[in-house]
């Protein structure tokens, strides 16, 4: 069938076989090959790049390993100065004695002392509010402060109000100071 086509049918049939074969050649083996040569210098790349990220992150093990011991040593000295207790009315009678003593180390008369424990939430790190109310001179007061602001213990004074007090006893230098605040305690199950 070929051959009974004259010359200039026979070139035109081909040169689309040719064609033809050209594009089922580029279509089925060169594209295919081209994406796979493309996909594994991509990958080749990524793998270069996580590479150099690890090695980067390898080179700072030892910062990180510190940073980490850093972050520990101040977890703990935080954890040092939370209310001891296993309960939150254990948390609370410690905060009253510790109140007691700081008063006591001032040089404040005490009137009264009252740390609510309040029942346990969801979260780990709770409140113990308390108030006390107290009698002494401006410089006996200032000790107070300071022992609550600097003292061992974790405290936040939320109100303070202070009045003289000295007129009914004779003494015109003696305040009467009521200092509300907060202690914190750590959840008896589990720890942050």
């Amino acid at each position: 069938m070929f051959r009974r086509l004259d010359r200039r049918e026979r070139l035109v049939v081909t040169a689309g076989a040719v064609v033809s074969a050209v594009a089922l050649l580029f279509t089925f083996v060169v594209l295919p090959q081209a994406r796979r040569w493309s996909d594994r210098e991509a990958r080749i790349t990524l793998r270069t790049e996580q590479l150099s990220r690890l090695r980067g992150v390898l080179g700072e093990e030892a910062a990180t390993r510190e940073t980490l011991a850093e972050l520990e040593r101040r977890r703990t000295a935080a954890e040092r100065r939370l209310l001891a207790g296993g309960t939150m009315a254990v948390a609370g009678s410690n905060l009253q004695r510790l109140l007691n003593r700081y008063a006591s180390e001032a040089g404040m008369e005490v009137e009264r002392v009252d740390a609510v424990a309040q029942s346990a939430g969801e979260r780990t790190l709770h409140e113990v509010p308390a108030r006390i109310t107290v009698r002494g001179d401006v410089r006996s007061l200032l000790d107070l402060l300071l022992r609550l602001q600097e003292g061992e213990t974790l405290l936040s004074i939320e109100e303070l109000s202070v009045s003289a007090s000295g007129s009914a006893r004779g003494d015109p230098n003696l305040l009467a100071a009521t200092i509300g605040l907060h202690g914190y305690t750590l959840d008896p199950r589990g720890s942050p």
